[in-house]
């Protein structure tokens, strides 16, 4: 079993993540949620004007990865929508 790991350290993340994608695309809608379930620790959801998603997720990948690699800490699945 996994320790489980500080919700306030993970929305820190979080708003880690939403404040870059916001930085790439101002116009992005973000939804993030710190309420991990199993081996997800939290969500970032961004809605994104169509042609902007690969952008944003170039940016965000390698800042959740190496977040992830620093702490073991993840929002897991990033999910880039368009509007």
């Amino acid at each position: 079993m996994r320790k489980p790991k500080s919700r306030r350290r993970i929305e820190q993340h979080l708003k880690k993540l939403a404040d870059l994608a916001k930085r790439v695309c101002p116009e992005a809608e973000i939804v993030t949620d710190a309420n991990g379930v199993e081996e997800v620790d939290g969500w970032l959801i961004a809605i994104v004007p169509e042609g902007k998603e690969e952008e944003v997720r170039r940016v965000l990948r390698p800042v959740r990865e190496a977040i992830l690699e620093r702490e073991g800490t993840l929002a897991q699945p990033l999910h880039l929508r368009t509007r």
